[in-house]
């Protein structure tokens, strides 16, 4: 009941109700759908739960290196390469000047010069001595030939007759017979018995006159090729008597010592310039033209890229699960994932500096390389991880 004075509100005549929307039920392939998306959803939340839940451990992409080094101390004069170049074996990379190498070089350079007009003057003053003092020699060498000639013929005539007489008796018979009368006993009127015995006695004087010719000829000709055999050998001796008092020998050692020494020098040289060991990748140049470096000092270290592989920190507690030949997945930068090997098991752990022997970090660094896929193209030394396989 309304109070006193106030009246009802009524609504009015021409007013219309207001309208209510009623939901329709959804399609069922709508909700089939859903519902599959809602499975399909959790099962890949249950399998990245699992996968993240895996244990990690830390690794570093590396790859057979060649490590190059100063070879000297200098200043590097030449650099022919940059980070991230193929090279090849054998290439010219770096060059290294040592100025107390060169200024050793120029001096040897020098020194030989020298050698080299000295030996000329000496040799020059030696072939005129020798000229000179042999120009006496050379004669008496060219008149005992002459004699030897003559007396090899008269040797060669002589023997001739010999022949002769050895080989005919019959002309000794004649020579000493009446028939054939000596020249200087036909004018003198001798008996016939006296002629005949002086035909034999010429004929034997004869046979042992060629006898005796043949002997001397023989020891003249044995004194003649002595005296020149004593020529030629004084020849020699005064040769080398000469050369040496001219310095001659002293100058072709001293000379033959300091090429030696050249070429050591040069050789030395040789090895300031530093070229690639392999066919690989330079890594990061640590050098630049004109700077001093120090014998053994890091230039470059070259990388093979086909001989690469991850080096990864593993837990000693996982010792007696892994062995030679062991299957890991190796976690790249970028969600790539790449089957691996471990190579060998280490013979003993590592341990860190800090760590007590109650800890448990104690490592085993193990050496993994690639199974299947190539692995993805990063630098080296980048950080991966390493996960046991299923």
């Amino acid at each position: 009941m309304a109070g006193a004075g106030q009246t009802a509100q009524l609504p009015a005549l021409d007013e219309q109700p207001r309208s209510i929307s009623v939901s329709q039920p959804a399609s069922p392939r709508l909700t089939l759908t859903l519902v599959s998306a809602a499975f399909f959803g959790s099962i890949a939340l249950m399998f990245g739960l699992l996968k993240s839940d895996a244990e990690h451990y830390p690794g570093t992409l590396t790859a057979e290196t060649s490590r190059l080094t100063a070879p000297a101390d200098g200043v590097v004069e030449l650099v022919e390469v940059r980070s991230g170049q193929i090279v090849l074996p054998g290439r010219e990379l770096f060059l290294v000047v040592d100025e107390g190498l060169d200024r050793e070089i120029q001096t040897a350079e020098r020194h030989i010069d020298l050698l080299k007009t000295n030996l000329s003057r000496a040799t020059a003053r030696a072939d005129v001595e020798l000229q000179k003092h042999g120009r006496e020699t050379d004669h008496e060498i060219f008149e005992t030939e002459i004699v030897l000639t003559e007396l090899i013929h008269a040797q060669y005539q002589r023997r001739f007759e010999d022949t002769a007489w050895s080989r005919s008796p019959n002309f000794f018979d004649a020579l000493a017979s009446n028939s054939i009368p000596p020249v200087d006993l036909r004018s003198l009127a001798v008996p016939a018995d006296v002629a005949a015995e002086n035909s034999r006695l010429r004929a034997i004087i004869e046979k042992a006159g060629i006898e005796n010719d043949k002997a001397t000829l023989q020891t003249r000709i044995e004194l003649c090729e002595t005296r020149i055999k004593e020529l030629r050998d004084g020849k020699q001796k005064l040769t080398e008597t000469i050369r040496r008092a001219n310095g001659v020998p002293r100058l072709e050692g001293e000379l033959k010592d300091a090429r030696a020494a050249l070429d050591e020098l040069q050789s030395r040289e040789a090895a300031l310039t530093v070229r690639s060991p392999i066919y690989g990748m330079a890594g990061v140049v640590t050098v630049a033209e004109r700077d001093v470096v120090t014998q053994g000092s890091t230039l470059l270290e070259v990388f093979d890229r086909d001989a690469e592989f991850v080096t990864a920190q593993l837990p000693s507690r996982l010792a007696p699960q892994l062995r030679a030949g062991t299957r890991v997945v190796v976690h790249f930068p970028g969600n790539e994932d790449r089957d691996g090997e471990i190579e060998a098991i280490p013979p003993q752990v590592e341990r860190s500096s800090t760590a007590s022997a109650k800890t448990c970090d104690a490592q085993l660094c193990v050496r993994i390389t690639a199974v299947g896929r190539a692995w993805p193209t990063l630098p080296i030394g980048s950080n991966v991880s390493v996960s046991l396989a299923d």
